[in-house]
């Protein structure tokens, strides 16, 4: 978004759903899981560390806000990203997050 753009009321409640879906340390280790490529509920709840309900919940929030898709595969549903923006900005948040976190780290070593 630059500063030119003029985005209405609604635009930016948009917007802001869609952070809102992503303000959540669950919902975010399983997409950094499913960056790795298209998983099922269970092998996506082992590798984030989550029971598979919970999974499940945070995967249909996910999937309400058009981050990822669901496609059945037999007795399973396997689970991809579709949006193909959201790594880029958790390349950024999660790279600048990172940065500022070690530096304030040191700095409360050095104290």
């Amino acid at each position: 978004m630059s500063p030119s753009e003029n985005l209405s009321d609604q635009a930016l409640e948009f917007v802001a759903q869609r952070f809102r879906a992503l303000a959540d340390p669950k919902r975010l280790r399983i997409l950094n899981v499913l960056f790795l490529g298209e998983l099922t509920v269970q092998e996506i709840a082992d590798a984030a560390d989550l029971k598979q309900p919970t999974a499940s919940k945070h995967l249909a929030v996910l999937r309400q806000h058009g981050i990822v898709s669901r496609q059945k595969d037999g007795p399973f549903a396997r689970y991809r990203i579709v949006d193909p923006t959201i790594q880029d900005l958790c390349t950024i948040v999660c790279s600048s997050l990172a940065t500022r976190f070690e530096t304030a780290h040191r700095e409360l070593a050095a104290d």
